[in-house]
C-alpha cells in the first residue's frame, strides 16, 4: 500500500493566543535554539506577518 504524505504547516494550527503561548513555551524548552527561531517564524506566519530576510552585500 502506497502512503501519501502532505506538507505540515504549524501556522495553520496557531489560531489563538493560548495555543501560541504553549507552542512558544515548548519550543523554548528545546536545547536547539533553531527550534525556537523556527517557532517564531511559524507564529509570524500565523499572524500574517511577513519577515523580510536581509541579504549580505559583498
Amino acid at each position: 500500500m502506497k502512503q501519501t504524505f502532505f506538507p505540515f504547516d504549524a501556522a495553520e494550527f496557531l489560531d489563538n493566543d493560548e495555543i501560541i503561548t504553549a507552542y512558544l513555551i515548548e519550543a523554548s524548552a528545546d536545547d536547539n535554539p533553531d527550534v525556537f527561531i523556527a517557532s517564531l517564524s511559524d507564529v509570524a506566519k500565523a499572524r500574517g506577518i511577513t519577515i523580510k530576510r536581509q541579504t549580505r552585500r559583498t
